[in-house]
C-alpha cells in the first residue's frame, strides 16, 4: 500500500454512509470497522517508521509517547522492527505527573539534570538513534503550572544538554507525530462524543 491508497483508504473510512465502511473497492459493516481502523495505525505506524525517521537496518529508535497511546505505540514499535531496527526503546510521558513536578518541585529540582540523565545522552552520542515524538497530550494540560517556573527550567535544561545536542546536530533522525487524545479531540470538538471526535481528530491529522 503506498501513501496515496493509504490516505485514499482513511478518508473512505470516514467519509462513507454511517453504515458501512470501504476498503479498496469492498463495502463493510460497520461492525467489522475495527479491521479498517487497525489497517489504519498500522499503515501510519509504518509510514512513520520507514518515511518519517527512515529507520535503517540495526538502527536504534527511541520513541516518546504518551500513556495514552498503547495501541499506536506497539503497532509503530512492530513497524520500527519490521523496518531492520536493531533495539527499540519506549520512553513513556503522563501529562498530569509532569503538572504535578512543575507545581511542586522547586525552580532548582525542576531544571535540574542527573548523572543519568547526562549519560543517557552521552549514550545518544555514541550511538544516534532514531527519535520518534509522538504528540497527543491535553493543549491545556499544563495550564495551572506557572509558565515563567517551566520556561527557567527548560532553559537550564537546554544549556546542559547542549553540547550532546551539538555533537548529534544533522546526524541523527527524528519525526515528530500527531495522535489522537481524547483531551485534545474533545477540546476541538467540544458537541461530538468523544470516539465521534476521536474520528474527526484523526481526519483532520492525516
Amino acid at each position: 500500500m503506498n501513501n496515496r491508497e493509504f490516505l485514499n483508504l482513511y478518508h473512505l473510512w470516514f467519509d462513507f454512509p454511517p453504515d458501512f465502511v470501504v476498503c479498496y473497492g469492498h463495502r463493510y459493516k460497520r461492525k467489522d470497522a475495527i479491521i479498517v481502523q487497525q489497517t489504519i495505525l498500522q499503515e501510519y505506524a509504518k509510514l512513520i517508521a520507514t518515511m518519517g525517521v527512515n529507520v535503517q537496518p540495526g538502527q536504534e529508535v527511541i520513541i516518546e509517547a504518551e500513556l495514552d497511546q498503547p495501541e499506536f505505540v506497539t503497532e509503530l514499535v512492530k513497524a520500527c522492527y519490521e523496518a531492520g531496527a536493531r533495539a527499540v526503546r519506549v520512553d513513556w510521558q503522563h501529562q498530569p505527573v509532569a503538572l504535578l513536578h512543575a507545581l511542586h518541585r522547586s525552580p532548582e529540582a525542576l531544571g535540574e539534570m542527573r548523572e543519568w540523565e547526562k549519560t543517557r545522552l552521552q549514550d545518544m552520542v555514541d550511538t544516534l538513534p532514531c527519535r520518534i515524538y509522538l504528540e497527543s497530550e491535553d493543549p491545556d494540560g499544563m495550564k495551572d503550572a506557572d509558565p515563567a517556573k517551566i520556561s527557567a527550567a527548560a532553559q537550564n535544561r537546554q544549556r546542559i544538554a547542549k553540547p550532546y545536542r551539538d555533537q548529534m546536530e544533522n546526524r541523527i533522525q527524528w519525526c515528530i507525530a500527531a495522535v489522537p487524545g481524547k483531551s485534545w479531540a474533545a477540546k476541538l470538538f467540544p458537541d461530538l462524543p468523544v470516539e465521534e471526535a476521536m474520528e474527526k481528530l484523526w481526519e483532520a491529522i492525516l
